[in-house]
């Protein structure tokens, strides 16, 4: 379900810098910014299921060509604000900016006829939900001295996108729309310490969050296991989305920083596990 077809040259990279990564799937699947829009797809379907609510076939189709719009752009401001990225992710997205530029314009023309399609009560919580992100974009790339932490930002957006489609009448369903912000908050704060030796200039939150990451992770699994054995089974895609992030976080000296930055992302894909069984 990719949104545009990009340009071979967008997985070929020349720098010898990330060669044991560049013939890598789940690497080129990471540095096309496909990873962040399967996992919005795949947990927004599985709410949805959750909450026994048909999703209109533009709903996730016009979700992932968003998403992929808003990290590609994200990614590709982040490589031309520093001219020497540290991140393969923005090294290869300001090394192919060109490409990326005319695909992500590609991307937004595509969507203004899926966004036609959503039926108008759900198309408008999401476009209020667009004006949000847009001020915080213009926050986390005009002023690096954030009021809120750039790491639990990510978590409610993804939890409300997710939700829109089905409301708020399903009590067990936002509960676990808030574990699911936690899982994605805690998931931002692993890649941060990752990539990251010292985050001394980072937010409070997030140096608390990094100082127990790993109890919150056992914390979150554990809550998410009991609850998925009464509640929803999306309890149950958190669970085992923490406990792959956990394994991770441990076995992180063991793989290459790209590999291991596209598996942060490659574990919460737990839903395509469920959603079968659901079915």
């Amino acid at each position: 379900m990719e949104p545009v077809d990009l340009p071979v040259q967008l997985v070929k990279i020349q720098s010898t810098a990330w060669q044991p990564s560049q013939t890598s799937l789940l690497a080129r699947w990471h540095l096309l910014s496909l990873d962040a829009p399967c996992v919005a797809v795949a947990w927004t379907c599985l709410f949805a299921h959750a909450a026994h609510t048909s999703l209109p076939a533009a709903i996730p189709v016009a979700m992932f060509v968003a998403v992929w719009i808003i990290y590609a752009t994200d990614r590709l401001l982040d490589g031309l604000r520093d001219a020497s990225p540290s991140e393969p992710r923005h090294r290869f997205h300001h090394r192919h900016r060109r490409a990326f530029t005319l695909a992500i314009v590609a991307a937004a023309i595509a969507l203004i006829p899926l966004t036609l399609e959503i039926p108008w009560p759900i198309l408008k919580l999401y476009l209020v939900l667009a004006a949000i992100l847009l001020v915080w974009f213009a926050i986390v790339h005009a002023n690096p001295h954030r009021i809120l932490p750039k790491e639990l930002l990510p978590g409610i957006f993804c939890a409300a996108a997710a939700i829109i489609p089905i409301g708020l009448q399903h009590r067990a369903i936002t509960a676990a729309a808030l574990a699911y912000c936690l899982l994605i908050t805690l998931n931002c704060c692993c890649i941060s310490t990752w990539e990251h030796d010292a985050l001394a200039e980072a937010h409070p939150a997030t140096r608390f969050i990094v100082r127990h990451l790993q109890k919150l992770l056992l914390t979150l699994a554990l809550l998410s296991a009991a609850a998925s054995l009464r509640s929803t089974p999306i309890f149950l895609a958190i669970t085992l989305s923490a406990i792959l992030l956990l394994s991770l976080d441990r076995l992180r000296h063991h793989l290459d920083p790209t590999d291991l930055r596209a598996a942060a992302d490659l574990v919460l894909l737990t839903p395509l596990l469920i959603l079968p069984a659901l079915r």
